[in-house]
């Protein structure tokens, strides 16, 4: 070991100091980040690489609230839920960082991003961290810096650059320091571990409860030291303590708005949907993050990756390797004939599991098991501890819903309503409590190879070799990087809808029966122009606020008592059935694929361009009542539109306009087109696509059927360059009065009886 530390020495020159070391820590981060990822993300005028999926949630959360003035609770803006607003915490916006350059903003504009920043900051964090926990046990600089790559190397922080906030693993590895730093001055390290709560609790919830898991396991391991030595003082000056701080805690959260317009309950927790499967530490998923390894085909979740690394796997099987030789463990014959009736009983009790997969589920138990039995057997109580954060995430992680493959192999209840509802809804993604399971058995085989092995030039040998496989099984993962930059181009929305969206002093978006009532492409120019929106994707869904409002203005939509503001514009989905009985007149714009814009007849803004859609017909018999006055009729059918079409409707067609559609059978291509009261054009195909192509009083008409076939089912009437059907299941119809309005209506046909 000490030629080892002379020759480092003889190369650079000097003696590596603290600092010094520290410096190459930084440098590791650094060189893997730039290693892996383009660096054009951290021009903070760049936004191009975030404007899709939870990344842009992120951003436009984190741009209103810096664009925003300030508000109480501090991390409110009312530019997004307006007028309640609502907290970045529930758009996962990163609430530190945001407070940050909001009070930055003179010279870090609200319109610039800090994600790309972000990253790089979290992987020169994590090995800093990374070095600075192994260096306090090890006392060896080289072996800490080592451990600091394969730190930065842990494949479930790449797969998670989705998710702008989760990758802050160096958090976990802070909590960890701290847990192992020394507790002479123990009020210093309860203040520490304040400090990391309230960092977490910033940066993401989920970081939070697992930075509370390690901090409550060493608040745990000093109150039964007291209640050992009989120091009932202490142990409840300790007790004190920990409420006092957990009050504090409490409080600068409630500051920090995270009981602000929370989300509301779900009628379900999901817990265990977002479950981890055992199998995968040893499943990439895809090619692109192992070189080595093949997709295993299992069940797999939304946050179900936890793959470990080739170089990992071999890190632990190597340290099992060592704990046996150095404890001495020997196989014997009765040990032997034990492990071959349990694999036996299992192989037995779960025949659809395949043999390999349930060698893998062994040997994870087999690895675990010795361990944390070393650590025991060398009466490490230092380390031990940290493994009952571990067995808690992994139970966590597991939920109830415990999966070896495709087969589930344990099942039991969990409380699905009151108090347990809402704890297990708020930690539904239980897979990422796998992390805090990783990086403790990552640590402990790191140490463990490092402090009991016979030869210190073998540990250093095992651990560049891991390193190296590590990398050599990532080399592709860049391609995952790139993969995930979305479009690296600004959305396209039309100039139309940017000039009208320009108009408004308020944007209104309403639904029925959907999930999230928002298009975040829209939010993202109306906030640019400060102008509000009254909903927003947010995480776990609307807050009880919103949701309240959003419920009422449905309710008043439908029983008519809607009263229209002259400057907002509102938005509504095109396969809605919301009505505005008292708003007769209204502009209906289609602006968007999936959304109509609409305003009142008092609107500042008038574009001949723009089609005008009315909503006045709603009925088959409202369409068969008009027919005769219309410049012209489209009906597009969509997968199966025949097995409750109604007759009323299909004969009165045939009888009156010579068409076919009685005979129209299940799942077949269909398109009719009406002029003036005159059919002119009729198709109908059992299988593919039909096309329509015509130009109709200066009106260019694309039409499109897809019943079934190779092509995806589908009905689209473009007209004048302009989608204007539903494109639902069943009949599509789309209409031009003389007026120049367009009506656009949809019946599924398949499902639903219509008697009028």
């Amino acid at each position: 070991m000490k030629e080892i530390e002379e020759f480092i020495d003889k190369i650079i020159g000097v003696r590596l100091n603290k600092w010094l070391s520290v410096f190459f820590a930084l440098l590791i981060g650094s060189i893997i980040f730039c290693l892996f990822f383009d660096t054009h993300i951290i021009n903070p005028s760049d936004i191009s690489w975030i404007l899709e999926g939870d990344r842009l949630q992120h951003y436009i959360g984190s741009y209103a609230f810096r664009l925003d003035d300030w508000h109480f609770p501090i991390t409110k803006t009312t530019l997004i839920a307006y007028p309640e607003g609502v907290s970045i915490v529930y758009t996962d916006s990163n609430p530190l960082l945001s407070i940050i350059f909001k009070i930055l903003r003179p010279i870090f504009p609200p319109e610039y991003q800090f994600f790309g920043m972000w990253f790089f900051l979290c992987w020169i964090l994590q090995a800093l961290f990374g070095y600075l926990l192994m260096f306090k046990i090890t006392k060896n600089t080289l072996y800490s810096l080592l451990s600091a790559i394969l730190f930065c190397l842990i494949p479930a922080m790449f797969h998670r650059i989705m998710h702008t906030n989760l990758i802050a693993f160096w958090i976990i590895l802070w909590a960890i320091y701290a847990f192992l730093s020394d507790d002479k001055n123990q009020k210093k390290k309860e203040v520490l571990f304040f400090v990391i709560f309230i960092v977490a609790a910033l940066t993401h919830g989920y970081l939070s409860i697992i930075a509370i898991l390690i901090g409550g396991t060493w608040f745990l391991k000093i109150g039964i030291r007291e209640l050992k030595s009989k120091s009932f003082k202490a142990f409840l000056f300790l007790l004190l303590r920990f409420c006092g701080l957990f009050f504090v805690y409490i409080m600068v959260l409630w500051v920090c708005g995270f009981f602000y317009n929370g989300p509301t309950n779900n009628t379900h927790s999901e817990f265990g949907h977002y479950s981890m499967n055992i199998l995968s530490p040893f499943d990439p998923r895809n090619s692109e993050f192992s070189t080595f390894f093949s997709p295993i085909g299992f069940r797999k979740t939304v946050e179900g990756f936890q793959y470990l690394g080739v170089g990992v796997i071999f890190l632990y099987t190597i340290t099992t390797l060592f704990i046996v030789k150095r404890l001495e463990i020997k196989v014997s014959g009765v040990f032997l004939i034990m492990i071959i009736l349990i694999f036996g009983a299992l192989t037995l009790l779960f025949k659809e599991i395949p043999l390999y997969q349930m060698v893998l589920f062994l040997c994870s138990i087999l690895f675990s098991g010795l361990i944390v039995y070393s650590y025991w057997k060398e009466r490490t109580k230092f380390f031990l501890w940290l493994f009952i954060p571990a067995l808690v995430g992994l139970i966590l992680a597991l939920s109830h819903k415990v999966y070896l493959g495709d087969v589930r192999i344990l099942k039991y209840s969990i409380p699905e309503s009151g108090l347990g509802m809402r704890i297990f809804q708020t930690i539904r993604a239980s897979s990422r409590f796998f992390w805090i399971t990783n990086i403790i058995l990552l640590i402990a085989s790191l140490l463990w190879i490092y402090i009991y092995s016979f030869n210190k030039r073998r540990a250093f040998g095992v651990l560049i070799i891991c390193i190296l496989i590590q990398v050599v099984d990532l080399s592709r993962v860049t391609l995952y990087l790139n993969n995930n930059e979305p479009t690296k181009k600004r959305i396209d929305i039309s100039e139309d809808l940017k000039e009208i969206i320009s108009k408004a002093k308020r944007i209104d978006f309403f639904a029925a029966n959907d999930y999230y009532v928002s298009d975040m492409h829209i939010s993202l120019l109306a906030i640019a122009e400060k102008i509000p929106v009254n909903s927003f994707y947010m995480a776990h869904g609307n807050g009880k606020i919103t949701e309240e409002k959003l419920l009422k203005n449905v309710k008043d939509i439908k029983e008519g008592k809607m009263i229209l503001n002259d400057t907002t514009l509102y938005f509504i989905n095109k396969t809605s059935e919301l009505s505005f009985p008292n708003n007769l007149g209204l502009n209906f714009y289609n602006l968007h694929n999936k959304l109509y814009a609409f305003t009142t007849s008092g609107f500042d803004y008038n574009n001949p361009k723009l089609p005008i859609i009315s909503r006045k017909e709603k009925t088959l018999t409202d369409i068969l009542a008009s027919l005769p006055q219309k410049e012209f009729l489209v009906i597009v059918g969509k997968d199966d539109a025949s097995t409750k079409l109604p007759t009323f409707f299909s004969n009165q067609l045939d009888e009156a306009y010579g068409t076919h559609l009685s005979n129209l059978q299940f799942c077949e291509s269909y398109i009719a087109v009406f002029q003036k009261g005159k059919l002119i054009h009729e198709a109908v195909s059992g299988g593919g696509e039909l096309i329509y192509k015509e130009q109709l009083n200066e009106q260019n008409i694309f039409c499109r059927s897809v019943g079934k076939g190779k092509y995806k089912v589908a009905a689209s009437i473009i007209i004048n360059e302009r989608e204007l059907s539903r494109n639902t299941r069943g009949l599509n119809i789309v209409s031009l009065n003389a007026s120049g309005t367009y009506n656009t209506l949809s019946f599924d046909t398949y499902r639903y009886e219509y008697l009028k």
